[in-house]
């Protein structure tokens, strides 16, 4: 009867299919996070900025006008 051969020394240990797919997984979910925060920073810096536009555009409008009722209005926050 044959002899089974010895595994080299050292040789890497492969990981099983099911750690190999989870570990990937987590990877791949944990870059789409990071993606996903990114975006999200992005959005909102661009939404700040086009807030205190918005707002200083009305302002500009308001006192050309002289009116200070509109001016009060340009001053509140703008909901998104």
């Amino acid at each position: 009867m044959p002899r089974k051969k010895a595994k080299k020394a050292g040789k890497r240990r492969n990981l099983p299919k099911a750690e190999k797919s989870e570990s990937e997984s987590l990877e791949l979910l944990l870059s789409k996070l990071v993606v996903m925060r990114n975006t999200e920073e992005v959005a909102t810096a661009k939404e700040l900025s086009s807030n205190d536009e918005e707002r200083e555009t009305r302002t500009t409008a308001a006192s050309k006008e002289g009116s200070v009722m509109e001016i009060e209005n340009a001053r509140t926050p703008v909901k998104a």
